[in-house]
C-alpha cells in the first residue's frame, strides 16, 4: 500500500515508506 508524499502535513516531507510504516504503527496499536 502506498501513500501519497507528504500524508503527514506537519512532516510535508517525510517519505513514502517511512509514512506508510508509521500508520502500520498506528494501526497495529489501535
Amino acid at each position: 500500500m502506498r501513500v501519497t508524499h507528504g500524508c503527514f502535513s506537519c512532516l510535508p516531507n517525510i517519505s513514502d515508506d517511512l509514512c506508510n510504516l508509521l500508520v502500520a504503527y498506528a494501526m497495529s496499536n489501535g
